[in-house]
C-alpha cells in the first residue's frame, strides 16, 4: 500500500509539473507562431481597430485576447477647474473610474498654481475614445502608450491551473483512502505537504490570471494635469494676503531661530559667566593685597 501511494504522489507531481510546464513563458522568443496557431484556433485572430469603433464580432473576437493597454499622459491648462471636470465626465462616460487621485499646490510657484496626478481605469473598448478626447482639447503636451499581448501568458496559466486542480483533487483522495487503510504516519503527512505546495502554486496561478483579465478589461491611464498662467494668487488682495503671510513665517522662523540659539548657548555662556566672576574676583583680590594700609 505504501509503494502504491508513493508512486501515486510521484507520478502526480510528475503530471502536474509537465503539463503545467509544457508551455514556455511569453518571453520566450520562439512562441509568436505558436500565439498566432492559438489564435486561430481560439478565433480571434482579428486584431481589434485602434479608432474606439468595434463591430459586434470583432468586439466579440478582440475581447477574448488579454491585450494590457498603458498610458502615459501630460496636459497643461490655464482653465484647471474646467479642464479637470472635463476629465471627470469623459471618465463617467466611458464606464471608467479613478484607481487614485491627488490634488495639491505646487510649492515655488507663489501663483497657488495647481497640479492633478490620477491613475484612471477605463473599459479596454473605450480607451481610445477617452485618449482621443482628451487630445482633442488641446491640453496635452506628452503622450505615451504601451501594450502587452498577454493572451499566451493567460491561456498557459490557465492549462496550469487546471492541472493543479486536478493534482489536489486526486490527492485529496489519496489522503482519504490513506488514512482509512491505517498508512503510516509518515507517507500521510508526505502527502499532505505535496497538497499545501500544489495548493500555494494553484493561488499563484489563480492570482495571476486575476490580474491578466483585469488589466485587460481595464487600460490604465497615468494622467497629471497642471495649471499654467495667473493661478488663484493674481488680485492684488490675493497678493497682499500672499506677502502678508511670508513676512509671518520669516518672523516666526527669525524668532525660532533665536530660541534655538539661546538653547544651544547657555551652557557656555554661563561657563565664561562664572570663569569671568572668578577672574573678576581674583584680580580683586590681589589688588586688595598688593595696596598699602
Amino acid at each position: 500500500m505504501r509503494n502504491k501511494i508513493t508512486a501515486s504522489v510521484i507520478l502526480l507531481t510528475i503530471i502536474a509539473f509537465a503539463y503545467g510546464c509544457g508551455q514556455n513563458a511569453v518571453s520566450d522568443p520562439s512562441t509568436s507562431a505558436r500565439y498566432a496557431r492559438m489564435d486561430e484556433a481560439y478565433g480571434y485572430a482579428e486584431t481589434a481597430p485602434r479608432d474606439g469603433s468595434f463591430s459586434s464580432s470583432s468586439a466579440s473576437s478582440y475581447k477574448s485576447r488579454k491585450v494590457i493597454t498603458n498610458g502615459d499622459m501630460k496636459a497643461e491648462t490655464d482653465d484647471y477647474d474646467e479642464t479637470l471636470r472635463q476629465i471627470r465626465v469623459e471618465t463617467e462616460r466611458s464606464g471608467g473610474y479613478f484607481e487614485s487621485a491627488a490634488n495639491q499646490t505646487l510649492n515655488g510657484s507663489g501663483k497657488g498654481l495647481r497640479e492633478f496626478d490620477a491613475i484612471i481605469k477605463i473599459p479596454w473598448d473605450k480607451f481610445d475614445v477617452v485618449r482621443n478626447n482628451l487630445i482633442d482639447m488641446g491640453i496635452v503636451t506628452f503622450y505615451e502608450q504601451s501594450t502587452i499581448d498577454a493572451t499566451g501568458e493567460f491561456y498557459d496559466l490557465s492549462r496550469r491551473l487546471n492541472a493543479k486542480i486536478a493534482a489536489e483533487t486526486r490527492l485529496i483522495e489519496l489522503i482519504a483512502e490513506a488514512q482509512n487503510a491505517g498508512s503510516d504516519i509518515t507517507e500521510i503527512i508526505e502527502m499532505e505537504t505535496a497538497l499545501s505546495n500544489i495548493r500555494e502554486e494553484k493561488e499563484m496561478y489563480k492570482a495571476r490570471i486575476s490580474y491578466i483579465d483585469d488589466s485587460a478589461a481595464y487600460s490604465a491611464l497615468s494622467l497629471r494635469l497642471t495649471e499654467i498662467g495667473e493661478g488663484l494668487a493674481d488680485g492684488f488682495g490675493a497678493r497682499i494676503t500672499n506677502s502678508f503671510s511670508k513676512s509671518a513665517s520669516f518672523v516666526k522662523m527669525s524668532f525660532e531661530a533665536v530660541a534655538v540659539f539661546l538653547a544651544a548657548a547657555v551652557v557656555p555662556i554661563l561657563a565664561i559667566g562664572f570663569l569671568t566672576l572668578v577672574c573678576a574676583l581674583l584680580i580683586k583680590k590681589r589688588k586688595t593685597l598688593r595696596s598699602p594700609d
